[in-house]
């Protein structure tokens, strides 16, 4: 048997073991509240006496008490990884949803100063034009509804617009953070891997995988980064026996991966850094650098030129970004940037897809129909030589589509998961081309602001096709028909003379029972030219038009004494009534939407055949809301893709959460604290202690006897 003393050791090895028990479970007790923490449990085993059977031995050693070998976290790495893969995932749904979510309460469709209700109103108050078209009230109202519906729409992309600053900011914040936590959990590697190194009472370093773990689960709600183990190679200087020199060993470090390029490794840091626009128009401008090479290519003197359509001044040279396509022409440049030819591109060809921005002759378009969607209507209007295409690389900081890169090297990172991956799914541009009042693939605040671009050009088309070209359609190839609309503005008089003494009719020479009018009552005939015309813009106000009138009267019946002279008016015709102001043609259609009519006077309510107060016209815009096509159907139909993309992500939101919730109550289970689990530890580790303390109060007992023989 072993020696007393031996016993003693083993005693008190018991009760070194049954300490650290009530140690740890009050350590998990204390700590079941507290974010992040992993349940810990005592490893122990069984220590021999030591010394080996001989033929002096004696009997055979039966034991020697018990060792703590470590303190062990009770997490479980696949269930923390899925649970970090959730959260991601989660996050993600859960900003792309409340983009939309932010959208859809900002648009306020239920309310009365919706984009809807003053369409309706709009419209609705060209029909009371049509009712009383001589009613210069009923005209003013009109513009007034009209300045009401631009300011709703220049609002409604104004919200959209601060929704997407306010995520722009929100993200570099966020990387920022990032970047914090990214260096933590780096710090902690380093600490974790050299207690575990130390090993003994210094490689209890549970808390710091605890903290670091939080940070992982942290990352992985920003970025979807997934985690695997870190790892070591033994050496001789660190090898438990020498078989395992050049072998693997878990140093209890964790690698961040994200896209399979690692975040954090063995003494390493990733950062990352946030380039892009900083409003919403910015993500679809082209590069400053190829723009100014545009714009010197077009010539600065140009950018001055004007041409007036439809009683309204246009810029003629305006600046659009695209996309080159099959039929495109493309201009070739060397190394230098000079012009070597062009090419028209065909299928194949690496130029298809690539962005460009170039400068188009608007008069040329306005006033031949050329459509700029159209291969044909491209080629027709776009300045020569002015196309510059571009890339990515070609932006600056703080220009173009948002993105995310290494802060070392500067590649792009695409993060498509975590509340990072939700915001630059939000931050996107939309869909190149998409369709008109629809909701494409590109970014949530993006394609809601497109939905008001829409508008206002549909709505801004529509209503000028009537009201200055009085046609209900346009004609073949979109060109513009003969103006046969007029307003109560008058734009010149005429002037012929009138015999009193001639009769009014006289019998038709061809035909005794009819009467025809009397060529030689008026002179020049009716039909001809007038004699002379005035023209209301030699003066500088109405006044002063009316007294010219009046005084060549007096001077034709001065100069035909015994005939009256008579006037005759010709109406303005109708002009645009609404405009894009070009200043500025790099803002969005929805902000340059503009009444070009202020003078109600200059409405355009009725034909020319007719009369200018037959209402006609009026009539016709009015019913146009009815149209398959009209601004109002369409922004109903974009009204109803904006709730059905709300009602989607919101329904992901949920299911992805669901899901994150279920990983987690999986992972709790495993790593959280069990109350009732601790409390019959405690009570277990405070018998092994009483057990311990009455095997070494046995021992003391036998020693004091053994003593007492020998005295």
């Amino acid at each position: 048997m072993g020696s007393t003393f031996s016993s003693l050791n083993a005693g008190l090895t018991g009760l070194y073991a049954a300490q650290r028990l009530i140690e740890i479970s009050g350590q998990n007790i204390n700590n079941q509240n507290t974010p992040g923490y992993t349940r810990q449990r005592v490893e122990q085993k069984a220590l021999g006496i030591g010394s080996t059977p001989s033929i002096y031995a004696g009997s055979v050693p039966q034991g020697g008490g018990v060792e703590v070998t470590g303190i062990r976290r009770l997490s479980d790495f696949f269930l923390d990884t899925k649970l970090r893969m959730e959260t991601g995932r989660a996050a993600a749904a859960k900003a792309i949803a409340e983009g939309w979510g932010d959208i859809e309460t900002a648009m306020d469709e239920l309310g009365k100063k919706s984009v809807s209700n003053s369409l309706r109103e709009f419209y609705k108050s060209w029909g009371d034009v049509n009712n009383n078209s001589d009613n210069r009230g009923a005209r003013a109202t009109t513009i007034g509804r009209a300045q009401a519906l631009v300011n709703q729409i220049a609002t409604g992309y104004t919200h959209v617009n601060d929704m997407w600053k306010n995520d722009r900011e929100s993200l570099d914040a966020m990387v920022t953070d990032l970047n914090a936590k990214l260096d933590s959990i780096n710090e902690l590697n380093q600490r974790i891997r050299a207690g575990k190194l130390a090993g003994g009472s210094t490689g209890n370093v549970n808390h710091l995988m605890d903290q670091r773990d939080q940070l992982a689960l942290e990352v992985a709600k920003l970025t979807g980064a997934t985690v695997r183990e870190g790892t070591q190679v033994y050496n001789a200087n660190n090898a438990p026996n020498p078989s395992m020199v050049g072998k693997t060993f878990a140093d209890g470090s964790i690698e961040l991966m994200l896209g399979g390029n690692s975040l954090v490794g063995k003494g390493y840091v990733n950062h990352f850094q946030v380039s892009g626009a900083r409003d919403m128009p910015g993500i679809d401008s082209a590069p400053r650098g190829k723009f100014e090479a545009s714009t010197s290519t077009l010539g600065t003197a140009n950018l001055d030129q004007t041409f007036t359509y439809h009683g309204v001044e246009m810029q003629k040279y305006q600046a659009q970004v695209g996309r080159y396509q099959v039929g495109d022409t493309y201009t070739m440049r060397n190394a230098a940037g000079n012009v070597t030819g062009t090419k028209v591109l065909a299928a194949g060809d690496e130029e298809i897809g690539q962005s460009y921005t170039a400068y188009y002759d608007m008069e040329k378009v306005k006033t031949t129909g050329l459509n700029l969607s159209t291969v044909e209507g491209r080629r027709a209007a776009m300045v020569a030589g002015t196309d510059f295409g571009y890339t990515l690389n070609d932006y600056q900081r703080d220009e173009g589509e948002v993105r995310i890169t290494w802060e070392n090297g500067g590649t792009l990172v695409p993060i498509e998961e975590g509340q990072i991956g939700g915001v630059m799914n939000n931050l996107k541009p939309a869909e190149f081309p998409g369709v008109s009042g629809t909701i494409g693939r590109g970014g949530a605040y993006a394609e809601a602001g497109k939905l008001y671009n829409d508008v206002a050009t549909n709505l801004a088309e529509q209503v000028n096709l009537i009201h200055a070209n009085n046609q209900g359609e346009p004609l073949p190839g979109n060109r513009i028909g003969d103006n046969n609309s007029r307003t109560l503005v008058v734009e010149s008089v005429s002037f012929r003379m009138m015999d009193p003494s001639q009769p009014e009719k006289i019998k038709d020479p061809t035909d005794p029972n009819k009467e025809i009018p009397n060529p030689q009552r008026y002179n020049p005939p009716l039909g001809s030219p007038a004699i002379d015309t005035i023209n209301r813009s030699t003066y500088n106000s109405d006044a002063e038009f009316e007294a010219a009138v009046q005084a060549k009267i007096k001077e034709l019946e001065a100069g035909a004494p015994g005939q009256s002279a008579i006037s005759e008016k010709t109406m303005a015709k109708g002009g645009d009534f609404f405009k894009f102001d070009a200043a500025d043609n790099k803002l969005p259609g929805a902000l340059r939407l503009r009444v070009a009519i202020t003078d109600p006077q200059k409405l355009a309510a009725g034909e020319l055949e007719n009369g200018i107060y037959d209402g006609s016209i009026a009539l016709r815009i009015s019913n146009s809301q009815d149209d398959p096509t009209s601004a109002l159907n369409e922004w109903a139909k974009s009204v109803v893709d904006v709730g059905v993309h709300t009602a989607a992500t919101k329904d992901n939101q949920v299911l992805t959460e669901q899901t994150r919730a279920l990983a987690e109550q999986q992972q709790h289970s495993q790593a959280s604290v069990d109350m009732n689990e601790e409390v019959v530890n405690l009570i277990a580790g405070q018998h092994a202690y009483a057990g311990a303390a009455r095997i070494m109060s046995t021992v003391n007992s036998m020693l004091e006897t053994l003593i007492n023989l020998g005295r």
